[in-house]
């Protein structure tokens, strides 16, 4: 493996990785980069070995991460859903004490809105 391969960083007067180099040399010259302002100019020094399994457990907790986001925003449209059919059963008459179905709920709510519009129309 050669030192210019992207597994291996070797540059000891260059940027940290993530960094344009523009930038940090404009820094330089208006004397912005200095000893006080860095946080560990030594942490950048020598080889930095990027491994694809680092990169790949990265990526892995991302993903993660953004599962649990997007399951914890799927239950919470669920749960607004649920609150929603439970306010329609609450208005609509039903035949028995048991809890419709949401399929029920909206084929009841459907022959009530038509009992109640033929009402209107006698």
């Amino acid at each position: 493996m050669t030192l210019n391969t992207p597994e291996y960083v070797h540059d000891t007067n260059g940027p940290p990785s993530g960094i344009a180099a523009d930038s940090v040399t404009k820094q330089h010259q208006n004397g912005e980069l200095n000893s006080t302002n860095t946080k560990d100019a030594s942490a950048f020094k020598g080889k930095v070995k990027r491994t694809k399994e680092n990169r790949n457990l990265c990526k892995s907790a991302i993903t993660k991460m953004r599962r649990l986001s997007a399951n914890e925003r799927e239950r919470r449209r669920m749960r607004g859903m649920n609150e929603a059919f439970d306010r329609l059963r609450a208005a609509i008459p039903s035949p028995s004490s048991k809890q419709l179905s949401k399929y029920d709920t909206l084929l009841m709510t459907q022959n009530y809105i038509r009992a109640l519009q033929d009402m209107l129309n006698e």
